[in-house]
């Protein structure tokens, strides 16, 4: 989950302040060369596939099978919730138990990089402050390309619907916005950033590392429930993906791609949540 930016939420005059602002960030960013990659760089040069091998079947499988056996035994808990709320919680434990293989799997892996603490992740905070009027403002003008060839059904991206699912369990709910701006960036920056782009950059370099990992992470967020908003949506995180991809290779450090990937996620959750119905 990378937040809601699909939706078509600015139009007129607002539309219009958010481009000349993404447009500036832009031309901001290219003055300062913050997204230019280094000449050289060591990262991800001993890195074998047997890491981001085992990483993946780690997450895909604590994903797939955990459920499987945590709802019949949260059923026999009798909880005062839906099914599909109980499925949900399932989940949602299944994401830590994911998250926490692929952390302790990690340790093991020296992907963390510099590790200078709140000052790193803060700035990849500062970094989300900026990147997300630029992918906001780029997914709206893919929804007004589409458009132009007719209209398309549009439905809203899967986290959003289960988190309007869950409205009747306050509980369930926060738990859900919790993880979202928590143990989701954990777990896929550590598959993404950690283990797949070390790999790829390893492998075929800095450029082509990041941009093949990049569409990884854009086609791991498909879903055919979500129809032609998918274009938008992938559009939108392959940009966002290479964003970040490029900038923990600057940094060297895992701290700021987990920081963006947080704080943009909690941007994406701040305008759902102040949305009106």
């Amino acid at each position: 989950m990378s937040g809601q930016i699909s939706d078509p939420l600015f139009s007129g005059p607002l539309f219009c302040l958010f481009l000349a602002i993404s447009i500036g960030l832009v031309l901001l960013a290219r003055r300062f060369r913050l997204f230019s990659l280094p000449r050289m760089t060591a990262q991800g040069a001993s890195m074998s596939i047997i890491s981001p091998l085992i990483a993946f079947l780690l997450y895909v499988g604590a994903q797939i099978f955990l459920p499987l056996y945590l709802d019949p035994l949260l059923k026999k808990m009798h909880l005062s919730i839906s099914n599909y709320e109980r499925r949900v919680l399932a989940q949602l434990i299944s994401l830590v138990c994911a998250a926490m293989c692929l952390l302790i799997l990690s340790r093991f892996r020296g992907i963390w990089g510099n590790k200078n603490g709140l000052r790193i992740f803060g700035k990849g905070v500062l970094y989300a402050a900026g990147c997300y009027p630029v992918i906001m403002t780029l997914v709206q003008l893919v929804h007004i390309i589409v458009d132009q060839f007719g209209t398309f059904p549009r439905n809203d991206q899967l986290a959003l619907v289960m988190l309007k699912n869950l409205n009747a369990t306050p509980w369930l709910f926060w738990a859900f916005v919790g993880a979202a701006v928590t143990i989701v960036p954990l777990a896929e920056e550590l598959l993404f950033r950690g283990f797949f782009q070390n790999y790829m950059v390893g492998l075929i370099g800095q450029r082509k590392g990041i941009v093949i990992t990049s569409l990884l992470f854009a086609l791991f967020h498909y879903s055919g429930t979500q129809a032609v908003a998918n274009i938008e949506l992938l559009v939108g995180l392959f940009v966002l993906s290479c964003m970040i991809g490029v900038l923990y290779i600057k940094e060297q450090s895992l701290l700021l791609p987990l920081g963006l990937h947080s704080a943009f996620n909690g941007f994406s959750l701040a305008l759902v949540l102040t949305m009106p119905s």
